[in-house]
């Protein structure tokens, strides 16, 4: 027992010098690739991210313009009907107004050719 621990202690130096170069290429060689293989697949991650959010954001972006497109459609359609609206009560206001003016012998009728005239 004496013998090995005497071995031992003898071989020390040697051990000490593999863990040293153990180290040495552990710091030097794999701990760069290591860590250089993790940010480029971290780096590939956030890519990922970053293209994921632009879609998200794309997608809302024309779900906001289908909705707005959507709302001004139905104010013009609104716009259209309130206007033929006002034209149709017009119209029949027109009516009745040239209806009474010649009930009362005051109709003034023009033909195409006296407004042609007064265009000129």
């Amino acid at each position: 027992m004496l013998g090995f621990l005497l071995g031992y202690l003898k071989a020390w130096p040697y051990h000490l010098a593999t863990l040293a170069i153990v180290m040495t290429y552990d710091a030097w060689v794999d701990d760069p690739s290591v860590a250089s293989e993790a940010r480029s697949g971290y780096v590939t991650e956030v890519r990922l991210h970053a293209k994921d959010a632009e879609l998200r954001e794309m997608k809302r972006q024309a779900t906001a313009a289908r909705d707005a497109a959507d709302t001004f459609e139905r104010a013009l359609k609104a716009a259209n009907e309130e206007q033929e609206a006002r034209q149709q009560i017009m119209e029949k206001e027109i009516e009745a107004y040239v209806k009474e003016l010649k009930d009362a012998g005051r109709a003034c009728p023009l033909s195409d050719s006296d407004i042609e005239w007064l265009r000129k």
